[in-house]
């Protein structure tokens, strides 16, 4: 088996991969470090310990997911725009597998409460644009983005009636 030096990120990357997999149980050093080609001694070179792991796993997640919302609100100017535009936000696998994580992981949690809380506050400032204040509104926009489709059909039909009720 060759051995390579590894960076924090390839850990990282391999730890997403892992949770997609087989869920948080596959982020043992042991088995990251056989399926990356290297050592134990390489985790624990980058990452003090395994919570450590943990915490830069969920950090990198909640920094990409952010970033993947906030491109596809930015993908046009007009905040109605950018309102239909997010209709077509979807969840990704990793993004499944840590919303499962979280309902026994107090840092999973953590993460996924900070990525929804962004969410929700764009999704209520856009509403708030149109006219559509409810306070209801924007969490029931962002669970229709995470159970709905990937083409977000189900998202759009709710943003329609949200309007017209207003």
């Amino acid at each position: 088996m060759t051995r390579t030096r590894k960076t924090p990120q390839s850990w990282i990357t391999a730890g997403h991969a892992a949770l997609k997999k087989v869920g948080p149980e596959g982020l043992k050093a042991e088995t990251l470090a056989r399926d990356l080609g290297t050592t134990k001694g390489s985790f624990y070179w980058h990452f003090k310990d395994v919570p450590a792991f943990h915490t830069a796993v969920l950090d990198a997640w909640t920094d990409a997911a952010i970033a993947r919302f906030d491109a596809v609100q930015s993908s046009v100017d007009a905040p109605l725009a950018q309102l239909r535009a997010l209709a077509g936000y979807s969840t990704q696998p990793l993004d499944r597998a840590i919303r499962a994580w979280a309902t026994h992981h107090a840092g999973a949690r953590k993460a996924v409460r900070a990525l929804d809380s962004h969410i929700i506050s764009v999704i209520s400032d856009l509403l708030a644009h149109q006219g559509a204040t409810h306070p209801d509104f924007p969490r029931l926009t962002h669970a229709a983005m995470i159970m709905g489709s990937a083409k977000g059909r189900e998202t759009e039909t709710l943003i329609d009636l949200l309007l017209v009720l207003k």
